[in-house]
């Protein structure tokens, strides 16, 4: 009797085929689902671009000043190139002021500046849209943080067309 315990014992210890099977399928199963998400990530970073009209608003004179054509634009939340600004001009920004009469008028601001221009930023065209980065849909009114070797701000996107 005691002879049959010991053996049970050493047996169970064993590991026989078809548990190394089971390991190698799990083991495939998740080397599989990496796979899946890193090409799916690879493919939503494709090579197509949009031309982006943008607004930054409400920015001082020097960030202002530290725009420049054809610079650098990265992702904030990634840190990803993007792509980078085609023109851009500044201009005062427009506030809301109490006039001599009492009514609300629009007005310069005398101290912040307003950037307005355009982009070519990477990314893949939907059935929605164009999609920054592969995963940000870019539509009227949406901000975006982003920054430069310089500053980092938000861009308002004022319109998105495709590039020919």
């Amino acid at each position: 009797m005691d002879k049959d315990k010991n053996v049970r014992k050493k047996q169970s210890a064993k590991l026989n085929i078809i548990d190394i099977m089971i390991i190698f399928a799990v083991l495939a199963c998740i080397a599989a689902i990496g796979l899946r998400i890193y090409f799916t990530n690879q493919e939503n970073k494709s090579g197509e671009t949009a031309t982006v009209t943008f607004e930054v608003y409400g920015i001082s004179e020097e960030n202002a000043a530290a725009f420049k054509e054809n610079m650098k634009l990265y992702l904030a939340s990634n840190d990803d190139e993007i792509g980078y600004i085609s023109t851009f001009a500044a201009a005062p920004s427009v506030i809301d002021a109490v006039g001599d009469d009492g009514q609300i008028v629009l007005a310069n601001d005398p101290v912040k500046l307003t950037v307005t221009g355009s982009a070519t930023l990477k990314g893949k065209w939907g059935g929605d849209g164009f999609y920054l980065d592969g995963t940000t849909l870019l539509s009227l009114g949406t901000k975006v943080e982003v920054y430069t070797e310089r500053n980092i701000f938000s861009l308002t996107v004022l319109g998105v067309s495709e590039n020919k």
